[in-house]
């Protein structure tokens, strides 16, 4: 029995939706649909009943929820007893904006939880570069950015939260005279891309195919820093996370835009392949950040 489908088992008891649980733990419906069936094959009866009002439990399930709760309680116990002793080197890549507010909590209760391993923080990141070195071995784990399920080739995303999307453009620009946009009013705009981050790019090009925006003419800036120079001169809009409101750039216009599409995840990467030290810090990510909303 695979220990991550109880763990499954238990986001869908705590949450009484699917599809809620599969988009907490970044899975797939129908995924978490296998493998809860799965958990139900192992036991000889059906651990939940689906209505059209949700997900309940059935007295089997109940009980199982509470025998699972056991298992993984002790097993964690168990793997934190003897891999507390570990020594060996984690580098983690992110991306400076998100360092602060997503993730520095959780490397100080990484790094006191396992003092032996040295964790190397490499910040100053841009989504292309980072991704470029993760694939290229130079980092064991990245901060990342995904597009509901669109996770590069070759990775896996393990989501711990969403930001929305903003547009930026000039202050007399017609469409900062509203708080919010929404996605129908970036029909055929002129947008500006970044020349060397593809993978930004990709976001952006996901994002507003999925609203069925109709694309417009795309000009390139060098790096996010030169966004604000090109808008001015050029015009345009620039599709964004809420991080880069605190650019603060003169005459810009930070809007949010509106909409069930306009959230990026925000999460951690990892090879597909990853080393033991990495499977260690991904499982601690998925429980520190499970408590952590359940705290909040």
């Amino acid at each position: 029995m695979e220990l991550q489908y109880l763990r499954e088992f238990l986001e869908v008891a705590k949450t009484k939706n699917i599809s809620q649980a599969a988009r907490n733990i970044f899975v797939t419906q129908s995924t978490l649909t296998r493998h809860i069936q799965a958990l139900e094959r192992e036991a000889g009866l059906p651990l939940i009943h689906s209505t059209s009002h949700g997900i309940t439990l059935t007295p089997v399930g109940e009980e199982a929820k509470e025998v699972f709760r056991t298992i993984l309680a002790e097993y964690d116990a168990w793997q934190a007893r003897s891999i507390r002793k570990l020594t060996g080197t984690l580098t983690f890549g992110v991306m400076y904006y998100l360092l602060d507010v997503h993730f520095s909590e959780f490397l100080e209760y990484f790094q006191e939880k396992y003092p032996g391993v040295q964790l190397i923080c490499r910040t100053n990141y841009q989504p292309q570069a980072l991704l470029d070195d993760l694939q290229a071995g130079q980092l064991d784990v990245a901060s990342g950015l995904c597009y509901r399920e669109h996770v590069p080739a070759g990775m896996r995303f393990q989501s711990i939260g969403h930001t929305g999307l903003i547009a930026m453009m000039c202050q007399s620009d017609p469409l900062a005279k509203s708080n919010t946009i929404t996605a129908s009013d970036l029909n055929g705009r002129l947008r500006i891309d970044l020349a060397h981050d593809a993978y930004s790019n990709h976001l952006t090009e996901h994002f507003l195919r999925e609203s069925g925006v109709i694309p417009g003419p795309v000009i390139y800036a060098d790096n996010i820093e030169t966004v604000p120079a090109k808008l001015r001169t050029g015009g345009g809009i620039h599709i964004t996370g809420e991080n880069c409101r605190n650019q603060g750039a003169e005459r810009i216009a930070y809007r949010s835009i509106q909409g069930s599409h306009a959230l990026y995840h925000i999460g951690i990467l990892a090879r597909t392949e990853a080393n033991p030290l990495v499977e260690l810090f991904w499982k601690e990510v998925q429980k520190f950040y499970l408590n952590h909303d359940k705290r909040s």
